[in-house]
């Protein structure tokens, strides 16, 4: 009768000594290579997860950092604003000065009618322009609110 081994193989085979040196041989290399190459794959995966970290604490760094700076800036222009709101002279020279160059404005384009009437040359011109003036300074506002005025 035949036993399982003997349908696997199908008669009974004697392996020689050559051929069982050559398949642990085989199974040899074949194990190293596993061995070495599941080994390779470990330490690669190792040193990219080292690196990954090593990235992200960086990355981390670099953005403190970052913030660190953002806060410093604003720190450092809301410490100039508190500065130059308390200091009541310089409050002064820049108010001064903003409504200076506003006035200048309107003192150019008033001079601008007050030359085109000349050119005209007539009374009326003159009363008109004077008129477009008044109205024009009426209606001109200035300052953060908008409810300053020019008066005359």
């Amino acid at each position: 009768m035949a036993t399982s081994k003997d349908a696997f193989w199908g008669k009974k085979r004697k392996f020689t000594i050559r051929l069982k040196i050559l398949l642990l041989g085989f199974s040899l290399i074949f194990t190293t290579v596993t061995i070495l190459g599941g080994y390779d794959i470990l330490t690669t995966w190792q040193g990219l997860q080292e690196e990954i970290e090593e990235y992200e604490t960086e990355a981390l760094k670099a953005r403190k950092q970052e913030l660190k700076n953002v806060v410093n800036i604003t720190y450092s222009a809301l410490a100039e604003s508190y500065k130059m709101a308390n200091d009541q002279e310089r409050l002064k020279l820049v108010v001064a000065d903003q409504l200076k160059n506003s006035l200048n404005l309107v003192y150019l384009m008033l001079e601008e009618k007050y030359r085109q009437a000349l050119k005209v040359g007539t009374k009326r011109a003159m009363a008109a322009a004077e008129r477009e003036s008044i109205e024009y300074i009426k209606r001109l506002r200035f300052g953060s609110s908008g409810k300053d005025y020019v008066w005359i």
